[in-house]
């Protein structure tokens, strides 16, 4: 009984030192905030939102928390990258983009997915009109249905008045972002500098096909 009751306490005092160590990595990733749960809740939300019986479009209203130079990106299931026109912020009559790698890992392959970038978020110099972001560290979440393969930001920046020849617009996923210097690189939106942000989910049928968005506004999927 003795060993026994040994047995117990031993294996209750290692998981409390696992446990800990596990918030201690957390922490360090994280800061203590809530931005993993965050990013979870917003993949729950994206995989359940339902047709309803009158409609086939479903839009919902939803936040997502950030911590500083990080972000959180949207792969569609067949793509190889993500591409973010019109997001380097740079005066000329070409439209640059960004391009993300699309994670190889079981979350994402041969699947859509989303993913909290945790560290090492940035961006190469310009080669001819593309910039490579690239991230040390990404955490991803598998989705249940492919992601729009276009999400036009010119209703977004038109509600705050922004006026411009050729707007941003995603390509083979979505991208938020909260910014931490002038080295953070940007979403095609006016640069956030805030923690917890209002973005919009949505499930739409068209073509015949069922896609995902995500989007600063509503509505998303054009």
């Amino acid at each position: 009984m003795v060993e026994a009751l040994m047995r117990i306490i031993i294996a209750i005092v290692l998981v409390v030192i696992v446990f800990n160590i596990g918030k201690k990595v957390a922490f360090a990733f994280f800061g203590g905030s809530d931005a993993l749960q965050s990013f979870e809740n917003l993949a729950k939300e994206l995989n359940s939102l339902k047709d309803t019986s009158k409609q086939t479009d479903t839009s919902k209203q939803t936040f997502l928390s950030l911590d500083e130079g990080t972000a959180v990106i949207g792969f569609s299931k067949t793509t190889r990258e993500f591409r973010c026109y019109g997001c380097p912020q740079i005066l000329s009559p070409t439209q640059f983009y960004y391009l993300v790698q699309k994670p190889s890992n079981d979350d994402c392959k041969d699947k859509p997915c989303m993913c909290l970038c945790l560290k090492g978020f940035r961006s190469s110099s310009l080669s001819d009109s593309e910039s490579r972001i690239s991230c040390d560290s990404f955490y991803c979440q598998t989705l249940n249905e492919d992601i729009a393969p276009k999400l036009s930001l010119e209703e977004p920046l038109k509600k705050r008045n922004v006026q411009l020849a050729n707007y941003p617009y995603w390509e083979n996923g979505f991208m938020f972002v909260r910014r931490k210097n002038s080295e953070t690189p940007l979403n095609g939106m006016p640069p956030n500098d805030i923690k917890k942000i209002t973005l919009f989910i949505e499930r739409k049928t068209t073509g015949g096909n069922i896609y995902l968005g995500a989007c600063p506004t509503s509505p998303c999927i054009q």
